[in-house]
């Protein structure tokens, strides 16, 4: 098949009516698709926001990464064993909606986990 024949059968006619004409609805559309979770509540102060932004992309910092990075650093002396399904992002983490209530309660319930590890997460107490 050759690239003249592929071109026409793609016809303009096939393009959706409402497709990105100018450079600002291009790269809007592009922003808008990048979207994948849920956008923080307007109520959450930036702090939080940034807690639910890092759990969300799975780089909220746990000690299980911590310790396979820096083993000497972030070690806990608790356990005779670090058990990284305790400390691991997706034993701390789920799927939060937009709804304020659950975006609260899944960035307090991270860091009450890793509460007491000394870990570089962010403050809004």
């Amino acid at each position: 098949m050759s690239l003249l024949t592929r071109l026409r059968a793609t016809s303009l006619t096939a393009l959706p009516l409402d497709a990105p004409a100018t450079y600002n609805e291009v790269t809007k559309f592009f922003y808008m698709s990048r979207k994948v979770f849920a956008a923080p509540h307007p109520k959450l102060n930036r702090a939080q926001a940034v807690s639910l932004r890092l759990l969300q992309t799975g780089t909220y910092p746990c000690l299980a990464v911590l310790h396979e990075v820096y083993p000497d650093v972030y070690r806990d002396e608790r356990l005779p064993v670090l058990r990284t399904d305790l400390y691991s992002l997706a034993h701390m983490l789920w799927e939060c909606g937009p709804a304020l209530d659950k975006q609260i309660l899944a960035v307090r319930w991270a860091r009450d986990r890793i509460g007491g590890l000394d870990l570089p997460v962010p403050t809004w107490d």
